[in-house]
């Protein structure tokens, strides 16, 4: 019988000394991104999802991007990651700090970023009477408002000698006429160029987008107008 006492305290305390060398339980670290492709000039949101297994530890988050940065979140669950290279997937890494030294703390996800878009001509033309002008522009303020997320980016080709001057006539016109439909001319940019012939082109520029080339051109924003 004292042999079989023994024994069980020598099990016992053999079971007590590998219970008490049995490493904690690492959480699960899992990263999601962006559900869908996301335009050129918005940006993408990163979640990280910590689940531990039994005693919640004190966490820190640190996050790394390999293109675009980190615009808000850093050091939290969920980060806004901006200015990614179109064309390429943006992959967010987050880097689970206070973790056991045999647990992995890191965790990643990828997004793709859509190719910039060029933008597109919509309507151009030369002299004709204002009242055309007018139900052209209409025309044009309504594929706009079909596409919420473009702008309206309009080239203005003036007579050299008269370039500034004539330039702002014809802004102004376009102005007027787009606040007596009620559209917001902050999504009107304008470009005036000076050249050999009186000429005006409209662009449909989609979100993330440039402008079309225009150079030596005179900008005015629709929001400063």
């Amino acid at each position: 019988m004292r042999i079989v006492f023994t024994l069980l305290f020598i099990l016992a305390a053999v079971s007590l000394a590998t219970a008490q060398n049995v490493a904690p339980s690492c959480p699960t670290i899992k990263v999601t991104g962006p559900s869908r492709i996301t335009a050129p000039g918005d940006t993408m949101t990163f979640t990280a999802e910590v689940v531990f297994v039994g005693e919640e530890l004190p966490v820190t988050y640190e996050w790394t991007v390999n293109s675009g940065r980190i615009v808000k979140g850093q050091g939290t669950v969920v980060v806004e990651v901006a200015d990614g290279d179109p064309g390429t997937n943006v992959t967010a890494t987050v880097a689970v700090r206070g973790l056991p030294r045999h647990c992995s703390g890191y965790a990643s996800d990828s997004g793709p970023m859509n190719v910039i878009i060029e933008g597109s001509p919509v309507d151009e033309w030369d002299d004709i009477p204002d009242d055309d002008q007018r139900a052209r522009l209409d025309s044009f303020f309504i594929d706009l408002k079909d596409n919420p997320t473009s702008h309206g980016f309009i080239e203005i080709y003036v007579d050299a000698e008269k370039a500034r001057r004539s330039g702002v006539r014809v802004v102004k016109f376009i102005v007027e006429h787009a606040k007596l439909r009620s559209f917001d001319t902050s999504r009107l940019v304008f470009g005036v160029k000076e050249s050999t012939f009186n000429s005006v082109r409209l662009w449909r520029v989609p979100r993330g987008a440039a402008n079309p080339n225009c150079d030596n051109c005179i900008v005015y924003n629709g929001r400063d107008l």
